[in-house]
């Protein structure tokens, strides 16, 4: 009963005096950080489209994985890849 008590009086310590969560990235891809308009650590298409007004519905699409409307560091990475490399090939 003592190392039970001992344990919930441990995380309860470890949940009060964490620091809050961060949602995603900042400082490792600038330009992800750049467009995150409201720090949330997600992109929204109009956060998106207020920098590059040429981002589609189509392209949100393919970017968000998920479907959740958003995108996280871990979406928009790889969606940045491959524009770049269709690009370079000569393919936008």
């Amino acid at each position: 009963m003592r190392s039970l008590f001992a344990l919930v009086v441990a995380v309860c310590t470890f949940v009060v005096f964490s620091p809050p969560v961060q949602a995603q990235s900042t400082g490792k891809h600038p330009l992800f950080d750049r467009l995150d308009a409201d720090k949330d650590g997600y992109l929204t298409k109009s956060e998106i489209q207020k920098q590059f007004p040429s981002f589609t519905n189509a392209m949100f699409a393919q970017a968000d994985a998920d479907r959740d409307g958003k995108l996280s560091l871990g979406e928009w990475q790889p969606f940045v890849r491959e524009m770049k490399a269709r690009r370079q090939a000569g393919g936008l």
